[in-house]
């Protein structure tokens, strides 16, 4: 990865070089200070925040907050009022350093991550933070890149609102808002998510925790490869789950995350199943229109296993 190796980083990173597509348009930053409004803090701080370019937009636009913390691997020092630490954000281990603020800014910072599920999930794990708010170069928009520089050596990771909201959710972030837009030819993903502390099961009733339970014990006695890390994923992972996916029992595939990892659990890609002929397929999405969308694409890669519909295993509580 670029960071490992000095020489290849600064060629790819060369000093005095920021994101002048972002900064040289000021209607980004006070679109971004528009999304956060009703967010209230005194203190925050930016990951990957360059030079400190859009605390100093956000400053001037309010008096409320008291502290700025600037996180970058080589922060440029440009104002004496902020406080910029280097740090390294592809490393998961030190993440611990970042100090609490009330509010976080993750800002075309999330495309430049070797792992942006594990970096997350850490995030979220830490707990430093009440919200946060990532920017991302929309995917979708592919017209507009070559005007920008979206597409290069630097950015490792692309985006659409689907890809961010299921990531986000995996690493146990609520999503409270999200839009997708262009800004003076930039194509932009803006979300604001938020730590989330609650036990998925505590928000159920008996009945849709008995579902979700069933569910799970159908995974561990018949071992089926799971399709879709979404929510009802994230709902039913256990231990022993986990245990059988780490022991090679049972496979996680995913057309979105396919290639990344879900609490050290590696996620396959869909092509993948060719090679897997005896467990069935679980398709865990819950939505109909979902499922037909997978069943199709399945058997575009002429997939034989036996597919089996989640819903259909629990639809006989009630």
């Amino acid at each position: 990865f670029i960071d490992d190796n000095k020489i290849v980083y600064n060629l790819i990173y060369p000093k005095n070089n920021f994101s002048d597509s972002i900064k040289n348009s000021k209607n980004i930053y006070s679109d971004i200070i528009n999304f956060i409004e009703e967010y209230k803090f005194n203190t925050c701080c930016d990951l990957g925040g360059d030079d400190g370019s859009f605390f100093n937009e956000l400053l001037s636009k309010t008096e409320n907050i008291k502290k700025f913390t600037i996180y970058d691997i080589r922060p440029f020092k440009r104002y004496k009022k902020f406080n910029y630490i280097n740090l390294n954000l592809n490393k998961i281990d030190i993440l611990k350093k970042i100090k609490f603020h009330d509010f976080t800014f993750l800002i075309h910072t999330l495309e430049h991550i070797k792992n942006p599920l594990e970096f997350l999930s850490a995030l979220q794990k830490l707990q430093k933070f009440k919200q946060i708010y990532i920017e991302v170069p929309s995917i979708r928009f592919t017209k507009v890149f070559p005007s920008v520089g979206i597409v290069g050596a630097q950015h490792l990771h692309y985006f659409t609102i689907n890809s961010l909201t299921n990531i986000l959710r995996l690493s146990g972030f609520e999503v409270e808002k999200i839009q997708e837009k262009i800004t003076n030819g930039v194509p932009r993903l803006m979300c604001v998510a938020s730590v989330n502390k609650k036990d998925y099961l505590s928000q159920y009733t008996k009945t849709e925790k008995e579902k979700l339970k069933k569910l799970s014990d159908y995974i561990i006695e018949k071992k089926p490869y799971l399709y879709g890390c979404g929510d009802i994923f994230e709902k039913i992972i256990n231990n022993k789950i986990k245990m059988l996916i780490r022991s090679n029992l049972i496979s996680i595939f995913d057309s979105s995350l396919g290639g990344k990892t879900y609490d050290r659990l590696k996620i396959k890609q869909p092509f993948q199943l060719k090679n897997l002929k005896n467990n069935e397929v679980l398709i865990l999405p819950v939505y109909r229109d979902v499922q037909s969308n997978i069943k199709v694409f399945l058997k575009k890669l002429e997939i034989k296993n036996k597919i089996v519909i989640a819903n259909d295993i629990i639809s006989k509580i009630s």
